[in-house]
């Protein structure tokens, strides 16, 4: 078995000391033992991360500081960059919409995905149409059928099947 990690990020302190990541692990009541080296628990305790915006040197650092300060936060920090943290901060902003603007986000949601599914619909249909157009010229051509079937992936009796000219 792989090891198993369980991460809570806490907005309280439940911990002695100053340290901002506790681990932790199971243990058996009846002898004190480890229960599993296979699973393990981490506690961020966000009130213990003392990082100002200038002090922030990793990615971790700057998830911790945008988890802790995102409800103070107007806007997503310049020291706080890349596509994760555009995700994070899209995903808050969205979590702050009232709700008919909530119901209005997810309407075009639901609207792009139906035009989405309609685009692909129709792009998948262009392809079998192009696909069994092949075919039959390549049949009219008198090409043998292993080889066409190889070429468009249909099968014999489809390719029996396509209309002649």
């Amino acid at each position: 078995m792989k090891a198993v990690y369980f991460v809570g990020i806490l907005n309280f302190d439940c911990f002695d000391g100053d340290d901002y990541i506790e681990r932790a692990h199971l243990v058996r009541d009846k002898n004190g033992e480890r229960f599993s080296d296979k699973l393990n628990f981490v506690y961020v305790i966000l009130p213990k991360f003392k990082k100002t915006i200038e002090q922030l040197e990793t990615n971790a650092d700057r998830w911790l500081y945008c988890l802790k300060n995102m409800a103070t936060l107007a806007s997503r920090p310049v020291e706080v960059q890349g596509r994760v943290f555009e995700m994070l901060f899209k995903a808050a902003h969205i979590n702050k919409l009232t709700k008919e603007d909530m119901e209005t986000y997810n309407k075009s949601i639901l609207e792009y995905a139906d035009v989405r599914r309609c685009a692909d619909y129709a792009m998948q249909r262009g392809r079998q149409e192009g696909v069994l157009a092949v075919a039959k010229k390549l049949n009219e051509s008198g090409v043998a059928m292993e080889l066409i079937a190889s070429a468009t992936e249909l099968t014999a009796e489809q390719i029996s099947h396509l209309p002649r000219d």
